[in-house]
């Protein structure tokens, strides 16, 4: 009895241990998110007001519009629909975090 007793607070200890090292990694991961949208709108590493993100994914995304770019060659379209894309995931992915 008292065997399956430790067998059931090992298990749990272990399962727990377990949560909180998934839980840690998922952190580090989102911060590196966190710091990789920064970098890409050109923010501070410390920025945590979204009007400031607000103002610099619009800059952004005026300059880097696909349709700035309809004359240009097929290359460069590219280019500029691969930068928009990558502007559009920072902004939405800081939204959620700071929002």
């Amino acid at each position: 009895m008292l065997n399956m007793r430790y067998m059931r607070q090992e298990k749990t200890r272990s399962s727990e241990q377990k949560s909180s090292q998934q839980s840690s990694s998922r952190t580090s991961t989102s911060d590196h998110q966190k710091l990789k949208a920064l970098k890409i709108l050109g923010l501070p590493t410390k920025t945590k007001d979204l009007e400031e993100v607000r103002k610099a994914y619009r800059n952004l995304a005026r300059k880097h519009h696909p349709d700035r770019y309809h004359n240009a060659s097929e290359e460069e379209q590219k280019l500029a629909h691969e930068r928009f894309t990558e502007i559009n995931w920072a902004h939405d992915f800081l939204r959620e975090r700071l929002g």
